[in-house]
């Protein structure tokens, strides 16, 4: 059984793990060695486009997110991983026009989906969106990751970084839909 917030001010979205919902297209990428996929059931008075969450979900960053990314730069830069480092309009540009940059690209998008690719040589990240609209103003809004490791590194970066991860895909995830359903 779905429960639906509805977005009054005093709201609070509660992001849940769930099961990879019937439709997605991230079910299709093969050899998975980690997968996530969070759950908010809200109700929303304007149309969700994954589209403009994806963008949120990368340019809209909170200090203490922000603090991690550059933390996180800082630390891998000596093994020769990539950084995150770009400008939040051509992020928006690539989600929006399907596009790629130096470390990623969008895989899929749909009325109800966005995916995109993060590449690294030790690791392939794809992050989804996916906005299902169950009747009326009622949806399910899912962010979904998987990663496959290419190399040792892979997997010790992403087990070190892990808790991280949950904690900010969950914090965004709350903030971004709160904000898109209301503003």
């Amino acid at each position: 059984m779905r429960t639906f917030v509805s977005m009054g001010k005093k709201t609070r979205l509660k992001p849940r793990r769930a099961q990879l919902p019937r439709g997605s297209h991230i079910s299709e990428i093969t050899d998975i060695d980690h997968i996530d996929v969070y759950l908010c059931g809200l109700s929303c008075t304007r149309y969700i486009n994954p589209d403009d969450l994806l963008v949120a979900f990368w340019t809209d960053w909170p200090k203490p997110v922000k603090w991690l990314f550059s933390l996180r730069n800082a630390l891998v830069k000596p093994f020769g991983l990539k950084g995150t480092d770009g400008r939040p309009e051509d992020f928006e540009a690539m989600i929006r026009r399907g596009g790629s940059s130096d470390m990623s690209s969008i895989w899929h998008i749909s009325g109800n989906e966005t995916v995109m690719q993060l590449h690294d040589k030790h690791l392939d990240a794809y992050i989804s969106i996916f906005a299902d609209r169950t009747g009326g103003r009622e949806y399910s809004v899912y962010t979904i990751t998987t990663v496959r490791y290419n190399k040792r590194l892979g997997w010790l970066y992403f087990n070190t970084i892990r808790p991280f991860h949950h904690i900010i895909v969950r914090t965004m995830m709350k903030r971004i839909l709160a904000g898109y359903c209301q503003g």
